[in-house]
């Protein structure tokens, strides 16, 4: 299996008030740095970094059209670019706490069917890539003005259940209180 990778950071980090991909960690390395770790330790071999113009990234082709238009250039330009590919995992860049054993569950659950996620987080996905699954998004009305769940339901798929470690592993920052929140947690 060819497995590929994508952190998806094109968002316009407007409640945080700074771009989160550069958010420091307490550990030194930055959001995007974790995020592009953590899809090493699952063994993809190629990260790419959707909304982004510099090397391995993907520039966004509709700006700020939200996540499910951002996947859907995103799988285009990985069936162009990397061929062999079997599987595209993504995962948004503001999941601080996200592990390499949630992501292996959800890549685990995603061998039966077109796309897997978790129940109530429509990111992380992994989604398989074949031409069916292609010619499926290329053909999706309105994908600016998609949810992603909207675009899972018009796959096959499947549903995670959560573990209350991977609730955790899933939580999502997206404003500067929230995250002085976590780290003051953190510290207690």
């Amino acid at each position: 299996m060819t497995m590929i990778g994508v952190v998806l950071a094109g968002g316009r980090s407007s409640r945080m008030g700074r771009d989160k991909a550069h958010l420091q960690r307490e550990d030194g390395r930055t959001w995007l740095e974790f995020s592009k770790d953590t899809l090493r330790q699952i063994n993809c071999e190629a990260i790419f970094i959707s909304g982004r113009n510099d090397e391995n990234g993907i520039p966004d082709r509709q700006i700020h059209a939200g996540p499910a238009a951002a996947l859907v250039d995103a799988y285009a330009h990985i069936c162009t670019r990397c061929p062999n590919t079997t599987l595209i995992v993504f995962i948004p860049v503001d999941l601080p706490f996200l592990s390499a054993n949630t992501l292996k569950i959800l890549v685990q659950a995603s061998a039966n069917v077109d796309l897997a996620n978790f129940t109530h987080h429509p990111l992380p996905l992994a989604i398989k890539v074949t031409p069916k699954i292609s010619a499926h998004l290329q053909a999706l009305p309105h994908v600016q003005n998609m949810s992603m769940r909207q675009l899972a339901k018009a796959l096959h798929h499947v549903q995670v259940p959560c573990t209350i470690a991977i609730e955790h592993s899933l939580t999502n920052v997206n404003a500067i209180e929230e995250l002085k929140r976590l780290h003051h947690e953190n510290q207690n």
